[in-house]
């Protein structure tokens, strides 16, 4: 899926999931339950906090994935719901 979205670096752009593929169905509301989804876009690496190296992920576009959710930084954007998740707050694949 192309977008004109694009996430900066160390995050990535994810849509909230509504079911997988073993039919789990997965609330798309932006309650702070809300932490699945499918990685649409990885951004760049990124410098660490100590800028002794760079913080990189090896998730790619189409993984499902479990996340920690912060507050309610959900924005849509041609009618679809996206969220910007940090590298670091990817706690799982769902297979």
């Amino acid at each position: 899926m192309k977008t004109l979205l694009h996430p900066l670096p160390g995050f990535l752009l994810v849509k909230p999931l509504t079911q997988d593929s073993q039919g789990f169905i997965f609330s798309d509301t932006n309650s702070e339950a809300q932490v699945d989804g499918e990685v649409v876009e990885v951004g760049a690496s990124k410098p660490n906090e100590y800028f002794s190296g760079f913080q990189t992920t090896d998730l790619k576009p189409g993984d499902k994935i479990v996340h920690r959710a912060y507050g309610k930084e959900s924005y849509k954007f041609e009618g679809v719901s996206y969220r910007f998740v940090l590298f670091k707050d990817c706690v799982g694949i769902i297979k």
